[in-house]
């Protein structure tokens, strides 16, 4: 999924510089596509680093039990 988005980014962009060079008449489509994949690869860097950052947070604050146990394991 991640490949298909940076594929997409990258055509918009290659399409946006072409329309750029071929006379200074860019096409309003193409600008707004490309504008809206970085904006939406943009929400989803911001969203999956809000996640992690409350994992981490959440760790940190409720740690896992550790126990230890004193009892071998096969003794009777």
């Amino acid at each position: 999924m991640l490949l298909v988005i940076a594929l997409l980014l990258i055509l918009a962009g290659i399409a946006a510089a072409r329309a750029g060079i071929r006379g200074g008449k860019q096409d309003g489509l193409t600008n707004k596509v490309y504008i809206y994949l970085v904006l939406f690869a943009t929400l989803m860097m911001t969203v999956g680093g809000r996640v992690a950052l409350f994992s981490a947070v959440a760790d940190i604050i409720v740690r896992a039990p550790y126990y230890q146990s004193i009892y071998r394991q096969g003794r009777k």
